[in-house]
């Protein structure tokens, strides 16, 4: 069972960048169809993640990603809202829709989607139960709508096949008062 959360920071961003990469990964699906390599963490490992030289056993891959807008703030009196939109957006090396791959190279985009979806939906308690500072934050998600092109080149780094993006949101609650910065020593 993955978690990410255990060794992540304690910033809101970062816990939840990280309960999304544990909602993935807690999927059987998807770590049927998608190889560790190409798991794609943004994360501190003094290491960028992305590879030099992609082939076909680099897909699919997976990354989340900042979504743009990464962040909406609102107020209301005493409490500071966001709507933040992460990215998830997944590549393929092949063009048929799909093929189920095996051993977790080379599955195809409707596959990669279907994990993905029922990942998000299955285990979205994981993002609502996340705390910071003692308080639940997060009071709501939801998948938003995937968009999906073939031949993407900036995502696919020179191979043919499908790429998706699907957004997914999360909405913020934090006390304004108990979160305000710690005034310089």
């Amino acid at each position: 069972m993955a978690n990410l959360l255990a060794t992540s920071s304690t910033d809101p961003f970062t816990l939840i960048y990280c309960g999304l990469w544990d909602m993935l990964e807690n999927s059987q699906a998807f770590v049927d169809l998608v190889a560790p390599p190409n798991r794609i963490k943004w994360l501190g490992q003094h290491v960028d993640p992305r590879k030099d030289q992609v082939t076909d056993s680099d897909r699919p891959q997976v990354r989340v990603d900042f979504g743009n807008p990464f962040a909406v703030p609102d107020q209301l009196t005493g409490t500071d809202l966001f709507r933040c939109q992460w990215d998830i957006v997944a590549a393929t090396g092949m063009q048929q829709i799909d093929r189920p791959g095996s051993g977790s190279l080379g599955a195809s985009i409707n596959p990669v989607l279907w994990a993905i979806f029922t990942s998000l939906i299955g285990y979205s308690q994981v993002i609502k139960g996340l705390t910071y500072n003692g308080e639940y934050f997060v009071y709501r998600v939801k998948p938003g709508v995937p968009t999906v092109t073939i031949d993407n080149t900036r995502e696919q780094e020179g191979l043919r096949g499908w790429t998706a993006t699907w957004p997914y949101h999360t909405w913020h609650e934090f006390n304004t008062l108990a979160n305000l910065p710690q005034p310089v020593a």
